[in-house]
């Protein structure tokens, strides 16, 4: 039988905060937490969320950012929602967590808001179990996640995508508008932006960076003999710094912008006139070998300059 408290609280003053327990079955623990000001209403609301098998984790939501920092031995999430509300209105019903549990095993979490306004904000924490691949979705708010055992999807429509220490392949996508920034990966990597900045530090695995307005940054720890790095941005800087010791084919392209490379690089031959136009294709392209050539380098800057540096 499924047991309800519900506490309503007015207060006058600056700032009044009780809590309420809901038990909904034996899984299922929810605390809520209510503060409240003259302006702005929060609600903070805590559960837990079982999940079966080496099922995955979904987690949308359209009001806020997502933040995982912390994995752990139990199979279940435990979820933390701080919602700001922009009304004095449906205080108590402000934020719902939609489960559904796939026939796969994958645990499926959406974060809804029926009284949402414009100024309405939810922002969302977990602890999920380890080693579980992570689908992570949001409209507006931003995707932080560290030090996760597994591989990860992240995209958001406009906002800012942080991932860092992920042991696991990751595909990172900005639809609209925000940048990306991954550091320490131990995976293959791909990162896409309409318009926004990619920074890829101390990269290990395979990558691909693409944006259509911005910058590029590429830190290349080790790039396997079996592995490809994919660079392309139609405006911006692009910076990939290789290891000093690398072997890969290399062809490096700007339409409008000029390539320098600081590695040694043993240009393949081809016929061609010494004239304006050949000084010409050699400062807008580099189609070469870095050592004896097994990796696959591609770095494509349509309006922009391109740097090849080395990893210090």
């Amino acid at each position: 039988m499924k047991h309800v408290t519900k506490i309503i609280v007015v207060c006058t003053g600056t700032l009044v905060w009780t809590t309420a327990s809901i038990y909904a079955g034996p899984t299922a623990r929810l605390r809520q937490i209510f503060s409240r000001n003259s302006q702005t209403p929060t609600q903070t609301m805590t559960q837990e969320y079982g999940i079966k098998g080496s099922g995955g984790i979904t987690i949308t939501n359209p009001y806020g950012s997502v933040t995982i920092k912390k994995e752990w031995s139990q199979d279940k999430v435990a979820l933390s929602t701080i919602t700001q509300c922009g009304t004095n209105q449906e205080m108590a019903s402000m934020t719902s967590v939609q489960e559904q549990q796939l026939a796969n095993g994958d645990l499926v979490l959406t974060i809804a808001c029926p009284h949402a306004d414009k100024k309405t904000i939810v922002n969302v924490e977990l602890i999920v179990p380890e080693k579980r691949e992570l689908k992570v979705c949001t409209a507006t708010g931003a995707i932080t996640v560290e030090n996760i055992q597994a591989g990860i999807s992240a995209t958001t429509k406009e906002g800012a995508i942080q991932l860092r220490g992920i042991r696991g392949t990751i595909v990172a996508k900005t639809e609209k508008s925000g940048s990306i920034s991954i550091d320490k990966a131990r995976g293959n990597i791909k990162a896409t932006t309409s318009k926004g900045d990619i920074t890829l530090l101390n990269t290990t695995e395979s990558v691909l960076a693409s944006t259509g307005k911005g910058s590029v940054e590429v830190t290349c720890q080790t790039l396997p003999a079996t592995g490809k790095l994919n660079v392309h941005a139609q405006g911006g800087k692009v910076l990939v710094k290789l290891p000093h010791e690398i072997n890969a084919d290399l062809v490096a392209k700007t339409k409008h912008g000029a390539v320098v490379c600081d590695h040694f690089v043993t240009i393949k031959p081809f016929t061609t006139q010494w004239n304006k136009q050949a000084w010409r294709h050699l400062k807008h392209e580099i189609c070469g070998t870095l050592g004896t050539g097994e990796a696959l380098i591609s770095i494509h800057n349509d309006r922009g300059n391109i740097k090849i540096g080395k990893y210090a």
